[in-house]
């Protein structure tokens, strides 16, 4: 039996910012990349099912978020 989703929290302001992050095209790449890998936890995605749609590896969503 597989282990159950750990669920990600944030409050709106920080989901609010996160969400900015992940769209602006002026902050690095490394901060763009790590923003949409958390808002996709937010939004219920497992680690892998988030680092498959960014094309990156489990270990590092898991890190990340």
């Amino acid at each position: 039996m597989a282990r159950p989703i750990k669920r990600v929290t944030a409050s709106p302001e920080v989901a609010a910012e996160l969400c900015r992050r992940s769209r602006s095209t002026t902050i690095g790449v490394r901060d763009r990349e790590r923003a949409s890998m958390i808002m996709l936890r937010l939004q219920g995605l497992g680690v892998a099912a988030a680092a498959a749609r960014l094309g990156t590896t489990a270990k590092r969503v898991s890190t990340w978020s």
